[in-house]
């Protein structure tokens, strides 16, 4: 069953999860001008991040722009997504500058800040923090490798398979989030990989965005509505 326009607050516009043959099948509403709007931000290097429930380390801005460059359009008889293709590849210099700018320091701080919550075994907030810390870690590794960052699903991983990457990302990630149990927690704290002296580009000169990941398709709904499937 499919939502009102609307239906799921601003920023995913609505949709629904269906079985389409035997074949989960999700449809994601789009406001094109809003898409192009914000797209424009991204390029120019103004990607924001707001409140969006199903997004837990919250709706970055440049997800619209991920979706432009990563989907297939099933449907574009004005055009519409190709040209906006164009502002998302190759990559934009001044989004990745922005996204390592904002992330990278956020990714340390976030773990500095539990230290406490950790000597205290509160779990809860240990939890959270450390999410932060990783998201924001993953949000500067995709932009440093000219990569479009989806959403939090599987980034671990695609992560890890990057160029310029800390060694062991994903099994550190893991050992980290398993020490959340209260007594591994007191035991002590592995390192999460961040380090202050991690590479940090001052020439980010775009490259092509990765197409291993291309999975989304773009279908018509009429007027300047678009879906996700």
């Amino acid at each position: 069953m499919l939502t009102a326009i609307g239906g799921w607050r601003p920023w995913i516009n609505g949709g629904g999860w269906l079985t389409v043959r035997g074949a989960p099948v999700d449809i994601l509403y789009r406001d094109l001008d809003a898409v192009a709007t914000v797209a424009r931000e991204c390029v120019a290097g103004r990607p924001r991040i707001v409140y969006q429930p199903g997004h837990p380390h919250g709706f970055i801005t440049a997800i619209y722009l991920a979706e432009i460059a990563l989907c297939r359009p099933l449907w574009d008889p004005e055009g519409v997504v190709a040209d906006l293709k164009r502002l998302a590849v190759p990559y934009p210099a001044p989004l990745k500058a922005a996204l390592i700018r904002q992330f990278a320091w956020e990714a340390a701080f976030a773990l500095r800040t539990v230290t406490k919550a950790v000597g205290r075994a509160d779990v809860s907030h240990v939890a959270v923090c450390l999410f932060r810390g990783v998201s924001c870690l993953l949000q500067a590794l995709f932009a440093l490798n000219d990569c479009y960052w989806m959403n939090e699903k599987g980034a671990v991983g695609l992560a890890a398979a990057f160029p310029l990457v800390p060694p062991r990302l994903a099994a550190r990630v893991d050992e980290a989030f398993g020490r959340l149990a209260r007594p591994r927690m007191r035991s002590g704290w592995p390192s999460t990989g961040w380090d202050a002296s991690w590479p940090r580009p001052t020439n980010c000169s775009p490259q092509p965005a990765s197409r291993r990941r291309t999975r989304d398709g773009t279908r018509g709904t009429g007027g300047r509505m678009h879906a996700r499937r």
